[in-house]
């Protein structure tokens, strides 16, 4: 067992695995795997695919110098968010981050200055991008993969390098 064995797992994998999932798969220490991961990292780097860190997991992805040229022949799952459900998923996100709480329904329309702001929800909730829990609305795992990102805290990261290049 080696390197591409992992690699291997990564390319038909239809989500981002841990690496506690693949020790698991190859029967391996999480330590080598790790290892493996990131040599695997470096091996792509150069590369028209990457290996990415991503909701807690890795996954295989097209480097992002080639998206528009493979644009035209990849289904898209969302065009685009509609304002609602950016203003939704965004005020979730910033509660989440900020409080590591659920956000209320009742603050996101405060927050989004709409009396009801069902909208927005059930379309991020239809998207998978929030779930709902009794005490009420967090991101998901759906949601770090579809703006590519680790957790919260590197989405934190990334607006702040925006703000200050501006």
């Amino acid at each position: 067992m080696d390197k591409y064995a992992v690699e291997s797992v990564l390319f038909v994998a239809k989500e981002p695995l841990s690496s506690e999932r693949i020790a698991k798969i190859l029967n391996q220490s999480k330590s080598v795997i790790n290892r493996w991961l990131s040599e695997l990292e470096k091996d792509y780097e150069q590369r028209g695919i990457r290996i990415r860190r991503v909701a807690g997991g890795f996954e295989m992805v097209t480097s992002e110098q080639y998206h528009e040229v493979i644009e035209p022949i990849v289904p898209k799952e969302y065009e685009f968010l509609s304002k609602p459900v950016l203003e939704t998923v965004t005020i979730i996100a910033t509660f989440e981050l900020e409080t590591s709480e659920p956000v209320k329904k009742a603050k996101i329309g405060r927050y989004r200055n709409v009396k009801n702001p069902d909208s927005g929800i059930e379309s991020a909730l239809s998207m998978g991008l929030i779930k709902a829990t009794e005490q009420g609305y967090l991101t998901t795992d759906e949601f770090l993969k579809f703006f590519g990102i680790n957790d919260l805290k590197e989405l934190e990261e990334k607006l702040q390098q925006n703000i200050n290049s501006q």
